[in-house]
């Protein structure tokens, strides 16, 4: 192996969360120091003991992940030699590279003239196309004018001639983030200045493509791993079908129900297109993969090119589970010089299935759910691997992606994969703001899902049977879980106190970790006994079991003067306040029924009525974003909207009231 002469000794991660967790443990295993930048007044206590040093902005800055410049001073500040940029944010972005490299800053990434013409989905159609990829039918190109924004005659033209239903979505974006589907031709102006704003708000570029929109289409992708010796490998493929909103919730690998034949030429395409472009570093080429072709037989199944993503990508873990690598160290190998090994006969072993864990309400069209969390414990075992981006107790915040934890499960089968990862979920605790841990485990116990290749319309088609599932089995255990709540109210809550999270949270550690002793309750009482618990000044937190021999986690939280009760069980958390009313309920009961309040915290984008106007139950009233993403308010009954009380662009809470009844 030849040995380069630039070996890493001080790394910035340009992001946060989970992916600055995962990135810092490799760099720490390779003996590199690590720098991020630290948001908190502390930093939180996934991520701290594995960050040498903490930066704080050297600017005030909403957008710090965007502020190319901040950064750039804050790298050459710590006397950093490289840096990391993750996924999301700036991780495509050829300026960022390119002023790395000005700067004497290795990028950890391929090189800025690769990432260019990749970055522009357009670009990147008719370089597929030159490399004899087979591409889909779209108009590429479009870019809306925020002062007068408008669609051309010409591009609706386009548009027509293409046929409905068709996908608006950004070219220089990812990860769901401005993407629209667009059924009929009244809607497309609409949609496609949605989608540009969007765009912009996430990847500073508001340019635009409109596709032929495939109705049951599979998602496949395939790894590239390449060095600047012009190695290129494809390492496996993965399948990320299950999406909501156009963004990926379950991935695996290897892909499922794909003949050999078909396999072979994705990961030739792949490799083909990834040098055609001089690819030097981790990468994924993705492809629309459509059905009509039997996967039982050796008749090729026909595969369009969607993108490549020049970057790590979230789903990795299941690639490297199943091929034993770790792709973060030769990200960092081949950005320092390395030559890649002959990865050409690398088979995968195994399968792997990762499960995104999100803020948000699933039986509200997955509204996102920011918010504190009271606690979170992931279960662990065998073949379980979590990539974390909370603490056991922590806030999710509003200002970015509602995604706070990955879990990744890996067995000797893929039914064997699912049932694992449904059983680590469902034992999972996690208290506080909504979150899909139940619908995560409904598709992962679903016939459908398990022994069928699903499109990605799985949702579309199977959601109503699974959160028809979901409401059934809560409702099932309601009754059963006011019980459990009232016992623990009258064990007493905890003391007001001005106590840290951290304090609370290494409790809980030490509640709940393997050298624990747990306190046994042995009376004949019918009450549930206590296993194990812990209390801190603002908390108590255990485990207990029931009368009926079933294990639940119990949580009361104490802040001021206001106290939460929770119980954890059979996938379910459960406390004093849920509330059960739909949106359109609360959004009346909330205001008194003469208010429209913020369903969630976010920004006012745009009102689409005037004061005065009169509006019919369903209408949109205003745009709101939250955690990157647009989402419409709409009335909840007939009316007239007398007055606003704020302003576009004003940040609003939860529960805020917007405007007034007439």
């Amino acid at each position: 192996m030849k040995k380069s002469n630039k070996k890493i000794k001080r790394l910035m991660i340009a992001n946060r969360g989970e992916i600055c967790r995962r990135i810092a443990i490799t760099a720490q295993e390779m003996g590199i120091e690590t720098v991020t930048i630290l948001e908190d007044p502390i930093p939180k206590g996934y991520i701290a003991s594995h960050i040498d040093h903490f930066v704080r902005p050297i600017r005030a800055s909403n957008q710090i992940y965007l502020d190319i410049e901040q950064l750039i001073e804050l790298t050459l500040q710590e006397q950093c030699d490289a840096l990391h940029p993750g996924f999301g944010f700036l991780s495509e972005n050829n300026e960022f590279a390119t002023a790395c490299k000005k700067a004497g800053i290795l990028w950890v990434g391929p090189n800025p003239e690769s990432m260019a013409v990749m970055a522009s989905k357009d670009v990147a159609r008719n370089l597929a196309k030159d490399a004899k990829v087979p591409v889909n039918d779209a108009v590429e190109g479009i870019e809306i004018d925020s002062n007068n924004p408008t669609l051309s005659s010409s591009i609706i033209d386009q548009a027509k001639k293409i046929g409905f239903p068709l996908l608006v979505k950004a070219a220089w974006g990812g990860g769901g983030k401005g993407m629209r589907l667009v059924e009929k031709l009244e809607d497309l102006e609409e949609a496609t200045i949605r989608c540009a704003s969007e765009a912009v708000s996430s990847f500073g570029n508001g340019l635009l493509l409109i596709e032929r929109y495939l109705t049951s289409p599979r998602h496949i992708e395939v790894q590239i791993l390449a060095d600047k010796h012009h190695n290129v490998y494809a390492i496996g493929d993965r399948d990320c079908s299950v999406q909501r909103r156009h963004q990926k919730i379950i991935e695996e690998a290897p892909a499922p129900f794909i003949n050999d034949k078909t396999r072979n030429a994705m990961h030739q395409a792949a490799i083909k297109l990834a040098k055609s472009v001089n690819y030097d570093s981790t990468g994924t080429v993705e492809f629309m993969l459509d059905q009509s072709v039997d996967h039982t037989s050796d008749t090729l199944q026909h595969f369009f090119f969607l993108e490549m993503n020049t970057r790590l990508q979230v789903e990795h873990p299941v690639t490297e589970e199943i091929h034993g690598l770790d792709l973060v160290s030769w990200q960092l190998r081949v950005a320092s010089g390395e030559i890649l090994p002959d990865f050409s006969q690398l088979k995968a072993q195994r399968h792997s299935i990762e499960a995104r864990i999100y803020a948000e309400d699933t039986l509200q069209n997955y509204l996102p759910s920011p918010g504190p969390i009271r606690a979170f414990i992931p279960m662990q075992g065998p073949g379980v691997r979590w990539e974390l981006g909370i603490d056991s107790i922590d806030e999710v915040s509003a200002r970015f992606d509602p995604m706070i934890a990955k879990c990744v499960a890996t067995a000797a089968s893929r039914e064997l994969a699912c049932q694992k990862l449904e059983s680590v979920l469902k034992k999972t605790v996690l208290c506080g703001p909504e979150n899909n841990l139940s619908f995560l485990r409904k598709i992962l116990s679903d016939e459908d899902f398990i022994y069928k290749p699903v499109g990605t319309d799985y949702l579309q088609i199977n959601g109503p049977k699974i959160t028809s599932s979901m409401q059934d089995e809560f409702s099932s255990l309601q009754t059963y879980a006011t019980g459990l709540i009232n016992w623990v109210k009258n064990r007493g809550g905890p003391s007001v106190s001005s106590s840290t999270a951290s304090e609370a949270d290494q409790a809980i550690s030490r509640a709940f970790s393997r050298g624990s002793t747990p306190f046994i309750d042995q009376s004949e009482s019918t009450e549930p006994k206590i296993i194990m618990q812990s209390e801190s000044p603002n908390q108590i937190m255990g485990q207990a079991i029931d009368n009926k021999g079933g294990c639940f986690h119990f949580v009361s939280f104490k802040e001021f003067s206001s106290s939460e009760y929770w119980v954890h069980f059979a996938g379910w958390a459960f406390n004093d306040k849920i509330i059960e009313a739909s949106l359109d309920e609360y959004l009346l009961q909330s205001g008194g029924g003469d208010e429209i309040v913020a369903p969630v915290p976010g920004k006012i984008m745009s009102f689409k009525i005037s004061e005065n106007d009169e509006v019919k139950k369903g209408q949109v009233i205003f745009i709101l974003e939250s955690m990157k993403m647009e989402f419409e308010v709409k009335a909840p009954r007939d009316g007239i909207v007398s007055r606003f009380k704020v302003s576009v662009g004003e940040q609003v809470k939860a529960g805020e009231s917007l405007a007034s009844w007439g």
